[in-house]
């Protein structure tokens, strides 16, 4: 009835498994069809020329925070194995990082800029720095050189790097390394159609043999380099907090665009064989492996063991991605086994390279990797790890990365979020009996609310005792410069704000919770694609930072965060 205006729907539904949904479909001759998001574009009429900072004249000023940190770094030993959800030293103190990503070429600054840059971090109170993008090719300073190949270290780049890491150590700050992040796969490196595979081994690392080996030697290569700015071995260094094995990398995000997935027959192939070899050692034969996936109660029409599959053979489909329905079309055996085979590959890979890393460096931290998937198989497999990292961004430009025209953003504060912003994306990836760090996280500018993100994340980092890292440090001697990355923490509205983050953070001046609000996985909801990772069920954080009564413990946990934001903000503005 199109010309009757509908003035009440009322549904009634037969019991608590019952779901109610009204599908609607709006036809138009002409857009836009939907409505747009609540974005804004840039609009830089009246935007001036940006002057850069001096940090010699910031020496000694209230925007100083050097004298938070506790120089030199390494001095209270590694970073020990903790036995909790605390980060501790050898000799028993709490380890607590708030710091910054160094990115590509700017970790290969001559010798004055990387005195500048430890100085200028220094006064923003960072105490640790994490090396990111290192072994980058495209960019004009890299590990490797400009080179064919990746298989030794650029003397003149080590050189650089070394004088940086003592510089930055000599003043209290540690260094956390990434062993893989966006190394170029080259035929001279002994990789066989290396085009098929993208920049950071991304899906391919953690079962490709070549590949494996030359990550391996790129640990063996940089922790037996000796600094001879510090005089100490990588591997024997207790400066240097920790290390993750690759950047952002999860098997459980196969599918997700060209990225990720596996190319060329050559590589489908060793895949392929893999996974049937694994078949064939853990469940045994075709007739074992039908029988185990043949159709169960209510699956008529899944698919089990198709007829020309056999894993003796190497001709049993892989399920290829568990991120959209069509892995719903096997049987329910089927589909777990698969993907415990996912799990249990990544699980053997963190686990190889942390053996491997640990015959040269004896102590110290390792994880597997740090990536924003929301399956919790994903956590849980780094959790088994020395500590979890995780990522996560507010506010991202849109259609791009600079100020051009066309880029847009998202001008929303995280306050209002309905889910909380950053702290309800993180809450609900973090592992209970693990420490967490946050080594990628940004509120991007020109966010109209970019610059609480600072204080946000550091009251937070108090609150739910964690670490975190943000993205990324820019401008590495001062010298004025055209601001063209949103994510620059040099940017004037960042460095306002960091003396600021930083003392709420060291200072702990936001009180520890004393509340947790966790939900258990079983075993079967951990190991099940079906299940992903959001705030609990009940949990609604509505606009304006209240909360839904369902959930007093969060309502208690946000009201506090937000209330200690704000105090700290106007205390710390009256006092300079």
């Amino acid at each position: 009835w199109p010309d009757v205006e509908i003035a009440k729907i009322k549904f009634e539904t037969t019991g608590k498994d019952a779901f109610v949904m009204l599908a609607g479909i709006t036809v138009a001759a002409e857009g836009p069809y939907l409505a747009r998001p609540n974005y804004k574009t840039y609009k830089t009429d009246g935007w001036f020329a940006y002057q850069g900072f001096d940090v010699q004249k910031r020496k000694g000023t209230a925007l100083d925070m050097s004298s938070l940190l506790d120089a030199p770094a390494g001095k209270h030993g590694f970073v020990k194995k903790p036995s909790g959800e605390s980060f501790a030293f050898e000799d028993g103190s709490e380890a607590r990082f708030f710091g910054l990503d160094v990115v590509a070429a700017s970790n290969f600054p001559t010798h004055a800029e990387a005195d500048q840059m430890a100085d200028l971090m220094a006064q923003m109170g960072v105490n640790i720095t994490r090396h990111h993008h290192m072994d980058a090719d495209w960019a004009d300073k890299n590990v490797w050189g400009k080179k064919d190949n990746t298989l030794a270290l650029d003397a003149e780049s080590m050189d650089r790097f070394d004088y940086l890491v003592a510089a930055l150590q000599k003043r209290g700050i540690y260094q956390y390394l990434d062993l893989l992040v966006h190394r170029r796969p080259f035929d001279k490196d002994g990789i066989e159609d290396a085009k098929e595979i993208g920049n950071g081994y991304k899906l391919y690392a953690s079962w490709v043999p070549r590949l494996i080996q030359l990550q391996k030697l790129y640990v063996k290569l940089l922790l037996t380099h000796k600094n001879p700015y510090t005089g100490k071995v990588y591997g024997d260094d207790p400066g240097i907090a920790m290390q993750d094995v690759i950047n952002e990398d999860s098997l459980f995000y196969r599918g997700a665009g060209a990225e990720w997935t596996i190319k060329g027959k050559r590589y489908n192939d060793m895949w392929n064989g893999q996974y049937n070899a694994w078949l064939a050692k853990n469940i045994g034969n075709r007739a074992k492996l039908e029988a185990r996936w043949a159709p169960g109660p209510g699956e008529s029409g899944k698919k089990g063991l198709g007829p020309g599959e056999d894993p003796r053979a190497g001709t049993v489909f892989c399920i290829e991605s568990w991120l959209d329905d069509s892995y719903k079309q096997f049987t329910r055996q089927r589909v777990l086994d698969t993907y415990f085979y996912y799990y249990a590959l990544e699980a053997w890979y963190y686990g190889e390279m942390a053996s491997y890393v640990r015959q040269f460096r004896k102590k110290g931290l390792v994880t597997g990797s740090n990536h924003w998937a929301t399956a919790p198989i994903d956590n849980y497999v780094n959790a088994r790890t020395d500590y979890l990292d995780r990522h996560e961004y507010w506010a991202i430009p849109s259609a791009g990365f600079g100020f051009g025209p066309g880029v847009s953003f998202d001008p929303t504060s995280m306050t209002r979020s309905a889910k909380g912003g950053l702290f309800g994306m993180l809450t609900a990836r973090r592992v209970k009996g693990s420490p967490m760090i946050v080594t990628e996280w940004q509120d991007s500018a020109p966010n109209d609310y970019h610059h609480e993100g600072l204080l946000y994340m550091a009251a937070a980092c108090d609150f739910q005792n964690w670490s975190a890292v943000e993205f990324q440090f820019g401008t590495a001697d001062g010298r004025a410069a055209a601001i063209s990355d949103p994510f620059d923490s040099t940017a004037p509205s960042m460095l306002a704000a960091w003396p600021m983050a930083a003392m709420i953070f060291h200072r702990k001046d936001v009180k520890s919770s004393g509340d947790e609000a966790y939900v258990p996985l079983s075993d079967a909801e951990v190991f099940s694609p079906e299940t992903k990772v959001t705030l609990p069920a009940g949990v609604h954080i509505t606009q304006g930072g209240e909360v839904d009564s369902q959930n007093e413990v969060f309502g208690r946990i946000f009201s506090a965060l937000g209330i200690a934001i704000l105090l700290m903000y106007l205390i710390l503005v009256m006092q300079f």
